[in-house]
This record gives structure tokens, C-alpha cells and sequence, in this order.
């Protein structure tokens, strides 16, 4: 399912919506999810992930049958998720405490919390997978997180507010 579709976190309609992109027409609709903020697919189109912030958990959903496959908490008031390339942890940032939590897909439980910058919101993987890259929105850094240790190892000051960031494709820029 995933291939071509679009999804969409309805936060206030705790649901999440597929699009088949070929015909921008909804394909299903998962519901269940408390006030979803954010979603994303992995890198193998396997399994969607969405980060509820009204029950400070992440779910687990397949794409190919819409059904849950787990949940796993968090920290309060998760914002985003994201999933390492290998598609061996989901990280979600955690922003009413200030944390990012890796989570083991295998057992759906949290492995660690990550102290970061102040209101952690947007992230994303390195392309090699070896560092997370956290904006701390209600700060003016970035987080860079060692995903070998789990332990921010740099903060990088970068203006006010900020609250999402991107890779250039070969990974040579943040």
C-alpha cells in the first residue's frame, strides 16, 4: 500500500489517512490513534509509524493490512518519529520533557531516553544511520544524536525556532 500513497496525520480526527497518489483519492483510513501529529513510512514501505502526543506512546502500523502492530511509549507530548535506515529503531522526539526516545522495533520497548535541547520537534536520520539530527523548537539548536550510543554528542546553535531540518541526498549537509 505504501507505494505511491500519500499519508496523513488528522490530529484532531485521531486518525491517519492514505491517499493513493496516482488518483488522489483516499485509499483507508486507520483509526485509533490518539491525536496522531506526525507520520512516516519507512524506508522499506513495510510500516508506517505515527507518534500520538495526546497518549505519549508510537504505533506501529502495517502498511500492507492496516493494523497495528504495536506501540511503545514515550516521553511527553511526542511530536515526530522517525525510523533509522536499517529499520531497527524509531526515534520520536519528546517535547513537554526535553527527550528523544529510541525504541527496539523488535520489542517495541524503549531502549533510551535522550536528554536533548529545549523542545525537541522535527528529526531526521543520517542517511548512513550512524547520527539523529534534532530541532529543539523552542530553542535555537540542533541536536546531533550518536545512534551507536544513544547520547547527544553535539549541539549545533542555529537561529530561533527552529522546527524541522533535511539531509541533501548524497548526506554531505544538514
Amino acid at each position: 500500500m505504501v507505494a505511491r500513497t500519500i499519508w496523513v496525520a488528522n490530529e484532531d480526527g485521531d486518525s491517519l489517512t492514505a491517499i493513493d497518489a496516482s488518483t488522489n483519492t483516499v485509499a483507508t483510513t486507520h483509526t485509533g490513534v490518539d491525536s496522531p501529529h506526525n507520520v512516516r513510512a519507512t524506508q522499506g514501505a513495510q510500516s508506517i509509524w505515527a507518534a500520538s502526543g495526546k497518549t505519549s506512546i508510537t504505533v506501529e502500523i502495517d502498511s500492507q493490512t492496516n493494523a497495528a502492530n504495536g506501540e511503545s511509549a514515550t516521553g511527553a507530548m511526542p511530536a515526530h518519529v522517525i525510523v533509522t535506515p536499517d529499520e531497527t529503531r524509531p526515534y520520536t522526539t519528546n517535547n513537554a520533557d526535553h527527550t528523544v526516545s529510541a525504541v527496539d522495533i523488535a520489542t517495541m520497548t524503549t531502549i533510551a531516553t535522550i536528554p536533548v535541547g529545549d523542545g525537541p520537534h522535527g528529526l531526521r536520520p543520517s542517511p548512513d544511520g550512524k547520527t539523529i539530527y534534532v530541532a529543539n523548537n523552542n530553542g535555537t539548536t540542533l541536536g546531533v544524536i550518536d545512534t551507536a550510543t544513544n547520547t547527544q554528542i553535539d549541539e549545533i546553535e542555529v537561529g530561533k525556532l527552529p522546527a524541522q531540518l533535511a539531509f541533501s541526498p548524497d548526506g554531505d549537509f544538514v
